[in-house]
């Protein structure tokens, strides 16, 4: 078949990855013509730009910023976004697809599936990797009930009626979105989860040179936080516990990641001069895969306020590298549930600090800690394989 896929987030480096580029490398593994059609944010005009990741032909198409920046820039350039790839694939030597696979983030390609639908008739699957513009009310960024928040549900339903078929993330994914969308065909959803592949146990070694690199303690309890450092995370939460852990000298927290939230917490660690926590901006993925490898649990945070079922892509780098987890959520999220039944972690919520601390305390305990190892790597191998996550795709 040839397929295409719309994003505006996918990896060119070959050296570098993210949950699409094992994914669709699988896919093309199998003899599938794959062309992804991608956000290009560092220029917002001219001509894209096509090169090849191994097998996948990739077209990167001038936005500007989209992610990392101010609500006003995000909001121009993605007004504009959809206009810029319909023309970009209006002139892309391939002029048929006989698939078209989408994700969200954004809601905002619905045009360009119509247009290729109806031009190709080809099938549709959306990726729901996100829930907007709910997860945008929950935090409080838009208003429930407005202007903007209807025009945006519109537009998410109408997302949902072009898709052929949705994957979620999680089966808490799959029932929200049959209950808040009853006029979706309850048979075109199901579960496909983020998917990484495996990294070969030879591959990465631990590279304990960057814990005297950062100022870790190697007879601490290393905790590692590595994402993005934005309001869904509920950084106040994640404020609050390093203040508590903050006595704690046996106990190291290294946060690795940008967003808007970098400086609030770059502040907060200088006025309180906490010596046990650092805060590194985004590292090269090898880097940090390395340093993975060199501490002992990650760490997960959502806001308490979500009523939409997250499940963060950064978990499966925590599991491929046999860390155990402890994840700090809001009520609805099911990915707490999965690490416990699985054995890979811990999980308590996002609004209790209490619990959070039992938690590090009880991996504080090597014998126990040691016991979540094996399960968190044979999670990622039973649940979070792309070869899992094609054979659905084709499947469907």
């Amino acid at each position: 078949m040839k397929i295409a896929f719309l994003t505006i987030a996918y990896r060119v480096d070959p050296n570098d990855r993210n949950l699409y580029t094992d994914l669709f490398d699988e896919i093309a593994s199998r003899g599938h013509d794959v062309t992804v059609f991608c956000s290009d944010e560092s220029r917002s005009s001219g001509k894209p730009i096509e090169s090849f990741r191994g097998k996948v032909r990739i077209v990167q198409i001038p936005t500007g910023r989209i992610t990392k920046t101010n609500r006003l820039t995000k909001a121009i350039n993605t007004v504009f976004l959809e206009t810029r790839f319909i023309n970009a694939i209006k002139k892309s030597a391939y002029r048929r697809f006989d698939l078209l696979i989408y994700s969200t983030p954004p809601i905002t390609f619905e045009k360009v599936i119509r247009f290729l639908r109806e031009r190709d008739h080809c099938a549709t699957y959306l990726l729901l990797k996100d829930i907007f513009p709910q997860n945008a009310v929950d935090i409080g960024l838009i208003k429930e009930g407005g202007y903007i928040y209807k025009r945006l549900r519109n537009k998410e339903k109408r997302l949902y009626a072009v898709s052929d078929r949705i994957g979620c993330m999680s089966q808490a994914n799959v029932e929200y979105l049959l209950a808040h969308n009853p006029e979706i065909p309850p048979e075109k959803v199901h579960v496909n989860p983020n998917s990484i592949r495996p990294t070969p146990a030879d591959s990465i070694q631990p590279n304990k040179e960057l814990l005297k690199k950062y100022g870790i303690p190697e007879s601490s309890l290393k905790l590692i936080y590595g994402g993005n450092l934005g309001k869904p995370q509920g950084i106040d939460f994640m404020l609050d516990v390093l203040k508590a852990l903050s006595s704690q000298k046996d106990v190291f927290t290294l946060i690795v990641g940008d967003g808007t939230e970098y400086n609030k917490i770059a502040h907060f660690l200088k006025i309180e001069k906490i010596s046990n926590a650092r805060l590194v901006k985004s590292l090269p993925k090898d880097q940090y895969l390395a340093l993975l490898r060199t501490m002992d649990v990650g760490l997960i945070f959502l806001d308490h306020r979500f009523t939409i079922p997250n499940f963060p892509s950064r978990l499966l780098d925590y599991l491929d590298a046999s860390l155990p987890v402890i994840a700090a959520t809001d009520a609805v999220t099911d990915v707490g549930l999965v690490l416990e039944r699985s054995g890979a972690g811990l999980c308590c919520q996002s609004d209790d600090v209490v619990a959070f601390l039992e938690c590090v305390n009880k991996m504080k305990d090597e014998k126990s800690r040691i016991s979540y190892v094996k399960p968190a790597y044979r999670l990622l191998l039973s649940d979070f394989d792309p070869i899992r996550s094609v054979d659905i795709i084709l499947k469907e």
